[in-house]
């Protein structure tokens, strides 16, 4: 693309402007209730900090993927990974379903549950056999039974779903599918940036920690970051800083200024400008819109 070429829009969802708050953001919908809506063709775009799985189980179509044309056919599994620029040409009669996951909820699973995240670097395209036909079939249709119900332990269950999909889909791995090779050693390296923040974003390390833990320089670090992620190194930082933020104060009591000590602020009134730059509300009417959600870990 060159430089002078339109950006591909950024979203949360595909025809919604309006941002998801919440960093455990799950969406999973049949293929047809947003495709039909828009007669089957679904313009480029693109999601920040979003991974998409579209599962189509009858008929096919076309997918551009950063520019790439794919064909889709039943019975098949196309993983979308963050930031893939990619575009829908959908020929019904078509049956699927899509799953949307926020980059901060497959973190967590992978810390507390063990669930292999390997499979959500590369966008990559599965063929089916009649038994994996069968198994995503199943999850899927359970998965979005349980999106739309409102039960106990709807939150667990969600989880616990999502997390066996998961684990389907990377025992998939290597016995099929088209992988998409995205930076090659820099996608290495951004995936141990990741990590590293993962590991240390409560304690406000600067761009230039990660980039020796690394061995590579600041420079190069943030230039990879915008390359294939479409941010800074330091936004990366303050996104996965913010994701926490975000938690503590959805899912904890803790008061306003020990959610600042415990993200290592040295004052709150820093946490509360850092936190409102961000997101436009200051942290106490963030938690006032959100209210106190039940949830089983946080951080």
């Amino acid at each position: 693309m060159s430089p002078a070429a339109p950006k591909a829009p950024v979203m949360r969802m595909y025809g919604e402007n309006q941002a998801q708050d919440n960093p455990d953001f799950l969406h999973v919908e049949p293929l047809l209730e947003r495709s039909r809506q828009h007669e089957f063709r679904i313009r480029p775009h693109r999601h920040n900090g979003l991974h998409q799985l579209f599962f189509l189980g009858s008929g096919s179509g076309v997918a551009h993927l950063d520019g790439e044309e794919t064909r889709l056919q039943a019975p098949c599994l196309l993983l979308v990974r963050e930031m893939c620029v990619h575009d829908f040409h959908w020929e019904p009669p078509v049956s699927g379903h899509v799953l949307t996951l926020a980059r901060p909820l497959c973190q967590r699973l992978e810390q507390y549950r063990h669930v292999p995240l390997q499979a959500l670097a590369q966008t990559r395209l599965y063929a089916l056999d009649e038994t994996a036909l069968a198994q995503f079939t199943d999850l899927f249709e359970q998965l979005l039974a349980e999106y739309r119900r409102d039960a106990t332990a709807r939150i667990a269950a969600l989880e616990a779903l999502l997390s066996l999909l998961l684990v389907q889909l990377a025992r998939l791995g290597d016995h099929s599918g088209q992988a998409r090779e995205e930076g090659g050693r820099s996608g290495r390296y951004l995936q141990g940036f990741t990590a590293l923040i993962e590991a240390h974003h409560h304690q406000q390390q600067p761009v230039s920690f990660y980039a020796g833990q690394l061995g590579i320089t600041p420079t190069y670090l943030n230039a990879l970051c915008r390359e294939l992620s479409g941010q800074s190194a330091l936004a990366l930082i303050h996104g996965r800083l913010l994701v926490a933020a975000k938690r503590s104060l959805i899912y904890s009591d803790a008061g306003i200024s020990e959610i600042a000590w415990a993200l290592n602020f040295s004052e709150p009134a820093y946490f509360s400008r850092f936190f409102k730059r961000l997101t436009g509300l200051s942290p106490r009417a963030f938690r006032e819109r959100h209210g106190r959600v039940e949830y089983m870990t946080a951080g």
